[in-house]
């Protein structure tokens, strides 16, 4: 959601799954981060307030099962708010999980036990596949434009969309290669979009 806000795309993001703000749970850590317009993760005020005023509209993230969590803490590469929203997404079957961190996306495959990764098969959507998403609903060159602001903010997404920006076919070509990459490295993690 950072990044979608540091791009202008944020309020997107409900559209794309047939949702209200309103059904969309986020980290109350995050409400308090982007209240605080916190330097280490928002590059400017204007994108901290954005998301904050959409964070006002959504949920809680729920707790999550307990042993779910137990199985889930010291996983290398998951940090306390991943394993939040996890537990949080295994605890509820229709939830979906959206993240950015392709490494938390890897670790849910090699670091978890099976249970976990299995139970979460078609359920992540990650950066990429949201962006493509976006652009099928909206533009391409609307979300081209938004990312050009901040394209440094993701490595990804800088490789597809060049500084002086990128044609529709490029996009759709360079975000199709990286999202079946990410599904070899991640089995059957991702939402079949």
């Amino acid at each position: 959601m950072i990044k979608l806000a540091h791009w202008g795309l944020l309020d997107h993001l409900p559209a794309c799954f047939g949702l209200q703000w309103a059904q969309i749970s986020a980290l109350a850590s995050l409400e308090f981060r982007a209240r605080r317009r916190d330097t280490k993760i928002f590059r400017s005020p204007q994108a901290a307030d954005d998301l904050h005023g959409v964070l006002m509209l959504t949920e809680e993230i729920p707790p999550g099962d307990a042993t779910d969590i137990s199985c889930l803490q010291g996983t290398v590469d998951l940090d306390a708010g991943e394993v939040e929203l996890i537990a949080a997404c295994l605890a509820d079957p229709q939830a979906i999980l959206i993240s950015g961190d392709k490494r938390a996306l890897r670790a849910l495959v090699s670091g978890c036990p099976p249970d976990i990764s299995v139970r979460l098969h078609g359920r992540v959507v990650c950066l990429e596949q949201l962006l493509v998403l976006i652009a099928r609903r909206t533009s391409c060159a609307i979300v081209v434009q938004g990312v050009l602001a901040n394209r440094e903010l993701d490595t990804a997404i800088r490789a597809v969309v060049a500084p002086g920006g990128c044609t529709e076919a490029q996009f759709f070509e360079g975000m199709d290669a990286y999202v079946a990459h990410l599904r070899t490295e991640t089995a059957n993690l991702l939402l079949q979009t």
